[in-house]
């Protein structure tokens, strides 16, 4: 029941490994620079929209806490330095004072070779303010539980935020600092590096871009800012190169966009908050369907149903076993065909349907759609290349 993430009969974990025992209750803290805050116009004018929660989810599930970047203590702790920092923050926001830069911040024009790429000719991030999200709450599993302004942080009382906190992971806006060496400080105005812009490191050469997403010096995911320009003209390259025949060598994919910044007329998304990872490091089967070259459909079938003989053969299974996973592999992927799925994957139209892109994905185009549920729907209503449909193996490849 534990490893369901959602179901109304699912228990606390904690209470399993340590049975109901009095201890003081932890939250992990992170900060991030870049979060998925909405907002229109720049300088003064700028004006904060309202995000929806099902960008706010995709973007966390995209890019989640990672080991590296968690600060674990006791809730109350983590409590009474969040509202000093609230206070002190909208303090000077009172007083009319800029909030701390990002570390990553460059005057215009200067792109540098720094982790993060500043999104062209438009403000940086989202300007703090007393009531817009200065931190989100994630619940043990990284689902979204809520988001809390300044205000909230500053005046919601202790034992309340203390309940709500207790087990939970606390992102804030990196603009409230407060860390000094790896410890939580309400004192400590410096700014705070953070895995976006490689903990204030350049980027390794370009003799390493091909290090394994396992390696310390690059980390497997990263986030940028880039103008709706930058992202299509970026996209472009990548689908001629692709077309040309060659092979992209950049290593990384694009797994999500959500809007940041709204163009002046409000019609469309001048700034996107893009989330990538390293080729071979994707973490969910959407992601893992884009690579750096097109590849067919049924080459893909093929290729995944003769690794499955090869398997089945060297495990000495017997005949009726070897037909069943052959089958199963051979069809897995039928759910592509689907064109929503070549739509939102970015696939061309020649040589069609494609198992692999090189993308851009596009989530919004899948609205939901999970093309393995329609390749099990396909394999039961149309056969699996003559399996006995009332031989259990036929639901066991289903399965």
């Amino acid at each position: 029941m534990t490893s369901l993430r959602e179901h109304t009969g699912r228990p606390e974990v904690g209470h399993w490994l340590r049975g109901w025992v009095r201890e003081e209750s932890q939250t992990t803290v992170v900060w991030r620079h870049f979060l998925p805050v909405r907002f229109e116009g720049t300088g003064a004018g700028t004006r904060i929209l309202a995000s929806r929660n099902s960008e706010i989810e995709k973007f966390f599930e995209a890019a989640p806490p990672q080991g590296a970047e968690l600060l674990e203590t006791e809730t109350w702790q983590v409590v009474d330095w969040l509202k000093k920092r609230a206070r002190s923050c909208r303090k000077k926001l009172a007083k009319g004072m800029d909030g701390p830069r990002h570390p990553g911040d460059r005057e215009t024009g200067e792109n540098g070779d720094a982790f993060v790429a500043e999104a062209e000719g438009s403000a940086l991030l989202a300007p703090l303010n007393p009531r817009s999200p200065a931190a989100f709450l994630l619940d043990g599993n990284g689902k979204l539980e809520g988001a809390l302004s300044l205000e909230d942080a500053a005046d919601t009382k202790a034992e309340e935020l203390i309940r709500r906190f207790a087990g939970r992971k606390l992102i804030v806006d990196a603009r409230l600092n407060g860390l000094n060496h790896g410890l939580l400080d309400a004192g400590h105005d410096e700014p705070v590096l953070t895995i976006e812009d490689n903990w204030g490191k350049s980027e390794v050469g370009e003799d390493a871009l091909q290090i394994e997403s396992s390696a310390d010096d690059l980390p497997a995911m990263r986030i940028r800012r880039l103008s709706d320009d930058a992202r299509s003209r970026l996209a472009d390259e990548r689908k001629k190169s692709h077309e040309d025949g060659g092979s992209s060598p950049d290593p990384w994919h694009e797994t999500l966009a959500v809007p940041l910044q709204q163009s002046p007329d409000g019609d469309s998304t001048a700034v996107w908050l893009v989330v990538e990872e390293q080729r071979g490091a994707m973490a969910d089967e959407e992601a893992r369907a884009m690579a750096p070259d097109y590849q067919p459909l049924h080459e893909h079938q093929a290729e995944v149903a003769s690794e499955a003989a090869r398997i089945a053969m060297a495990l000495d299974l017997a005949e009726e076993d070897r037909a069943m996973l052959v089958a199963a592999a051979r069809h897995h992927d039928d759910g592509k065909r689907a064109s929503r799925w070549q739509r939102a994957f970015n696939a061309r139209r020649e040589g069609g349907p494609y198992a692999k892109t090189p993308g851009p994905l596009n989530r919004k185009l899948l609205n939901g759609y999970r093309h393995e549920f329609q390749s099990m729907l396909d394999a039961e209503g149309d056969g699996l290349d003559g399996l006995d449909r009332s031989d259990p193996r036929f639901d066991l490849a289903l399965h």
